[in-house]
């Protein structure tokens, strides 16, 4: 009563009333595992988790003796028993919620499960597995916590020691690492999520959403996906010579592409992305070095022309080869077949990855193939942007309520359907073994802003339009105190400790920062970070700097020498080995830029050792050290 039914006997609509109903078990009824699902996904649009498990207690076990028999509560307690043991595992982060957790303390100490032994153990088993979840939770979000609160953008003062081709030399390493994270990441993600992000953009619902589980495993997953985009576009701008970008482009086209024959089409777009964006698109002279054919070939299958139908046929056909590689079923604490979501055919490749670690049967094994191609083989990871958005369009495409006021329960069942595809993906366990040194590389190294991106572009390749121009001035007025920053030396009370001379003046623009990158090491981490020009002409005015009005230049005033003596004999960690002492502080100096330019990696660091006065001078008797 209250539910309709089509001519092939699948339920469309029903009031909450009756759909409620239709998921409390009986003696002789329990419900289908695929309603349980649709219903336990959807129903949260219009009632609470925790209020729907409090009436399923009410009405099967804690109703007061006169309106239940002590007959029926034993006859009952298994099948709520067990739609517990599917909701834990199913939805376990209802259960967070410690109203959830009431109802469940509650059904374990009512008299049907504490006077059984069996039911006593069945109970505890669904606790266990559930605390396991959650702690492996708990731990996850703390993970992410640590690595979003360190995490800050990459700075023009962090002067990169490695990068991805030094610590992963071989892209296939790579892109199996890339799947590793992707796999452990979407595994994260409940199933309610995406119902409950719908519920965000929806505040007319009848429900409330303020006080239940957020969707931070979600967009923390969006949000790997932006990173590793930023991340592949940065590692190509931090090198300044040509011939090192074209390498690390070809690098990351073949990354890409051991992605897409993995299966791993969420990294994939995520690199593409990354090689299309602007600053590195820009990049004329470097890509036309570059062999682009298998980059096209890429773009081509995650074309977006025609609703991404290439990509939704390759989808497709990963899909066929991860169900081909069929397990045994699971068998859950329960003695019940652990299957995902309302169709059968959908989860079998769930139910298999499941299986090779389950103790209940080991799974079956293709002839002539490999265990750990095997498992490749089930890895489907879904460009993930693309799912949300068909998602967001079913769920606003069909409306939540037919023009009676029922329930539609048909959109229920289609939302069900597409979720139940991913829950099999992301139960997929990674067959490949971990790289700490390359995941953790990947997972916290800081990357450029757009806005620095783009600078480090016009340092790559200057602008060749009006638009570029336009574009790097406008940079440029905004950076170039920090640029020039780069070649300061910052005392601890703050003053100012020495700046590089050029043949008496030097100037404070982006050129700077190419000279620097000469320099390695204490170069980029004893800089000063000046966010305007007038910020730096303001510090150093009374100092050792005077600035010629005609050309804008800061000239070096006669008291520069004696300015740089009073600093002591850590001058050697200056920028570019600038300063030098004599260990009996007899000689300072500054040197011109051509005469630091001859030096370079730990000459830059390490105090120059002279053998003797003379020697010195011999050395810079032509350049701009002047001796007292």
């Amino acid at each position: 009563q209250g539910l309709v039914y089509q001519h092939g006997g699948n339920l469309v609509s029903g009031s909450l009333d009756a759909l409620v109903r239709h998921l409390i078990p009986t003696p002789d009824y329990y419900p289908e595992r695929t309603y349980i699902f649709a219903f336990l996904l959807s129903s949260r649009l219009f009632i609470k988790p925790h209020i729907l498990l409090g009436e399923v207690c009410k009405m099967c076990l804690l109703q007061q003796p006169e309106r239940l028999d002590e007959k029926y509560r034993e006859k009952v307690c298994p099948n709520v028993i067990r739609l517990l043991s599917e909701w834990a595992e199913l939805f376990p982060y209802d259960f967070r919620d410690e109203r959830m957790m009431t109802h469940v303390q509650k059904i374990a100490q009512s008299d049907c499960v504490t006077k059984s032994d069996v039911r006593r153990k069945e109970v505890s088993l669904v606790l266990h597995n559930l605390l396991h979840k959650l702690s492996a939770l708990e731990k996850y979000e703390e993970f992410l916590h640590k690595i979003n609160t360190e995490l800050k953008p990459r700075t023009f003062d962090q002067v990169p020691t490695a990068d991805m081709t030094v610590i992963c030399p071989n892209s296939v390493n790579l892109a199996k690492q890339l799947t590793r994270i992707e796999l452990e990441r979407l595994s994260y993600i409940g199933p309610e999520e995406f119902v409950q992000a719908f519920a965000k953009e929806a505040p007319n619902l009848e429900t409330s959403f303020k006080d239940m589980k957020k969707t931070k495993n979600l967009e923390s997953y969006i949000q790997w996906f932006n990173r590793l985009s930023f991340f592949v576009a940065t590692e190509i701008v931090l090198n300044t010579k040509k011939k090192t970008r074209m390498k690390m482009i070809e690098y990351w086209i073949e990354v890409a592409r051991e992605c897409f024959n993995i299966g791993n089409f969420n990294s994939l777009m995520a690199i593409i992305a990354g090689l299309n964006m602007s600053p590195v698109a820009r990049l004329k002279k470097t890509w036309s070095k570059v062999p682009t054919s298998k980059l096209s070939v890429l773009e081509q299958q995650m074309s977006p022309s025609s609703n991404f139908t290439s990509y939704r046929s390759t989808l497709a056909a990963a899909q066929w080869r991860s169900q081909t590689q069929s397990s045994n079923p699971i068998v859950d604490g329960l003695g019940h077949i652990r299957r995902v979501g309302p169709f059968p055919a959908s989860s079998s490749s769930s139910t298999s990855s499941a299986s090779s670690h389950s103790s209940a049967g080991s799974p079956h094994v293709t002839p002539n193939l490999r265990p750990d191609e095997e498992g490749r083989r089930r890895i489907i990871i879904p460009f993930f942007s693309l799912l949300v958005k068909d998602l967001y369009f079913l769920n606003e495409g069909c409306a939540s309520r037919s023009p009676n006021g029922l329930i539609n329960f048909e959109k229920f069942w289609q939302l069900a359907k597409q979720i139940t595809e991913f829950m099999t993906w992301q139960q997929v366990n990674c067959p490949f073994q971990a790289d700490p040194d390359v995941l953790t590389y990947l997972q916290t190294n800081p990357v450029y802003t757009e806005e620095m991106l783009a600078v480090a572009s016009f340092e790559c390749e200057p602008p060749d339009n009006n638009y570029e121009k336009e574009r790097h001035k406008a940079l440029k007025a905004r950076y170039q105190g920090y640029l020039a920053g780069k070649l300061l030396e910052s005392r601890s009370n703050g003053q100012l400790g020495g700046i590089l001379s050029s043949k008496k003046f030097c100037r404070i623009l982006c050129c700077f920062s190419r000279f620097t990158r000469k320099f390695g090491g204490e170069t980029a981490r004893v800089a000063i970070k000046w966010f305007s020009w007038w910020d730096f002409e303001t510090e150093v005015e009374n100092s050792a700097l005077e600035f010629d009005d005609a050309h804008g230049f800061p000239m070096v005033k006669p008291n520069f020498v004696g300015f740089c003596a009073g600093f002591p004999g850590s001058q050697g960690n200056l920028v570019g080995k600038l300063l030098e002492s004599r260990p009996n502080g007899s000689l300072s100096g500054i040197f011109s830029a051509k005469f630091a330019g001859k030096f370079c990696g730990e000459t830059a660091r390490v105090a120059i050792k002279w053998p003797a006065r003379r020697d010195f001078e011999l050395q810079v008797s032509n350049s701009s050290l002047e001796l007292d």
